[in-house]
């Protein structure tokens, strides 16, 4: 009987030690590091339409567009000259000027014959100067240079230029006022088609990197 009641009594103590052990071994199981926890959930946006997708395309596009820059604003990068070493020279500088006068009131433009181009305001000029201007002029335009005043133009159409109504066959491109400094320049000139078809204008330039350029031509007055 004391024999039944000690192997009970060791049963309960191996069953109690046995229940104690489980139970340390799922607690530390339970608290093991390292195991990665659930990630909390990123709401995506909803699918877009593919009408609504190429709208935005649209919009990306004409972001895009205003961010290179806004409609209408040119930059003046492109080469201007022919001939590199001219660059800064009054050659350079008075060629800018005729060129840009002739997109100036392009209705004096219209089946010009010739570009005439008043040097003799410019005694500053050397010969050099002069053929580089009307090399220069002369390639941009479709229509010969003439190196005349406006009395030499008359004289050579003779009674054309009456029985025209005083209108040249051309143009002539004069200079009237010219203000030179270290960094720039602005020049004001004349365009003359006729008595009542001529122009004032106003070139505003800047020397940059030992070169001429055009920022700005105006018109100041017109007839």
């Amino acid at each position: 009987m004391r024999t039944m009641r000690f192997v009970l009594l060791v049963a309960c103590v191996i069953a109690i030690f046995l229940l104690i052990a489980g139970c340390k071994n799922t607690k530390e199981l339970n608290s093991e590091p390292g195991v990665p926890q659930p990630a909390a959930f990123e709401q995506r946006p909803e699918p877009v339409s593919a009408g609504a997708d190429a709208g935005n395309e649209a919009d990306a596009a004409g972001y895009l567009e205003a961010e290179a820059g806004e409609p209408g604003e040119i930059e003046n990068d492109q080469d201007t000259t022919s001939n590199p070493e001219a660059d800064g020279s009054a050659g350079q500088l008075y060629g800018l000027v005729f060129e840009a006068m002739m997109p100036i009131d392009e209705a004096l433009n219209e089946d010009l014959k010739y570009i005439a181009i008043d040097f003799s305001v410019l005694t500053q000029l050397t010969e050099e100067d002069k053929q580089y201007i009307e090399e220069y002029i002369s390639s941009r335009f479709a229509a010969p240079v003439r190196d005349a005043t406006f009395e030499q133009l008359k004289e050579s159409e003779g009674d054309d230029f009456t029985v025209n109504g005083m209108v040249l066959s051309g143009v002539l491109l004069q200079i009237d006022k010219v203000e030179i400094s270290e960094h720039g320049a602005v020049i004001e000139g004349m365009k003359y088609r006729s008595g009542n078809g001529a122009v004032g204008i106003a070139i505003q330039l800047e020397l940059k990197d030992g070169a001429w350029k055009v920022i700005e031509a105006t018109n100041t007055w017109i007839s």
